[in-house]
């Protein structure tokens, strides 16, 4: 799962204290590893805990650094076509130092920019700090399945995987956003771009933003669109289940990628069982698990 936390001052060093107490809130997210990283000036401090799934060595934890010391990440999440774009920025001449797949995101934002999200397949959240370009680009996945949470005034700009991360630092006022709280109530989750939290947002699903470190300007943009819907005249009924049964069996083989073992909960519906009829079709043998509540059957998968 991994979670990271970050804070990037415009008029002062930021607090290693808090950075670590933000860290410690979310240390759930990443047992395996914990690191940071603090700019020359100080200004600028990131924190990440990691869960191993790809790469388990320790070349790969984060905050990861580029060769040249110019660009610094930390994500959360995994993209599952990371193979396919090594190869093309292999043939582009890069190097890697790593097997990761954060190593991958870092190489194609030198090469394509902010387009290499058009690259980019899987749930992720990252924040790349471009020391060269005086920018801090983050961006999430197209679904929102990995979350990003951020706190932005004239002074600093504080980031984190959970609301608790951002809570962990003193200049975030824990006061109740009663529109997100009536939304809550009325719907079940919090708006897109909002948490439960004055003052505190959520970079929204497929959106990317781009802050300048200098001077706190902050811009946000949507780099993906749901595409449209198309009418499909059911000629050959058999040939739409194959193509059908074709993408799902791609879209869960791309997911089984991992340097750890692998397992399925089986929730006792159709979507899990169906995930892990394809899985068995890669993996010679597939690891399920369900849940049971001895006092609450009703919740039994």
């Amino acid at each position: 799962m991994c979670g990271f936390s970050g804070e990037i001052s415009f008029v002062n060093s930021v607090c290693r204290k808090r950075l670590e107490k933000s860290a410690a809130a979310i240390r759930y997210r990443g047992p395996d590893a914990e690191g940071y990283w603090y700019s020359e000036n100080q200004h600028i401090g990131l924190a990440h805990r990691r869960l191993s799934i790809i790469d388990l060595s320790a070349a790969a934890h984060q905050p990861m650094l580029d060769r040249d010391d110019t660009l610094v990440i930390v994500f959360n999440g995994e993209i599952y076509n990371f193979q396919l774009i090594k190869r093309k920025l292999l043939e582009r001449g890069y190097t890697f130092q790593t097997d990761s797949d954060t190593e991958v995101i870092l190489k194609s934002y030198r090469e394509w920019g902010f387009e290499c999200l058009t690259h980019l397949e899987g749930m992720f959240s990252f924040v790349i700090i471009d020391l060269i370009s005086s920018l801090a680009f983050m961006a999430r996945d197209r679904a929102g399945e990995k979350p990003f949470y951020f706190f932005h005034n004239t002074d600093t700009f504080i980031f984190s995987s959970e609301l608790k991360g951002v809570l962990a630092f003193d200049q975030v006022n824990r006061v109740i956003d009663p529109t997100s709280f009536t939304h809550l109530l009325k719907n079940g989750f919090t708006p897109a771009d909002k948490s439960l939290v004055t003052g505190v947002s959520k970079l929204p699903p497929a959106h990317a933003a781009k802050l300048n470190i200098l001077t706190g300007e902050l811009s946000t943009w949507r780099y993906w669109h749901l595409p449209q819907l198309q009418s499909v005249v059911a000629e050959n009924e058999h040939e739409l289940k194959l193509q059908l049964t074709n993408l799902m069996q791609q879209a869960v083989t791309k997911q089984l990628v991992a340097d750890v073992p692998l397992g399925i909960l089986l929730s006792g519906g159709l979507d899990s069982s169906l995930i892990t009829a394809f899985a068995s079709k890669e993996l010679s043998s597939v690891k399920t698990f369900t849940v049971t509540f001895p006092s609450y059957s009703g919740y039994d998968e």
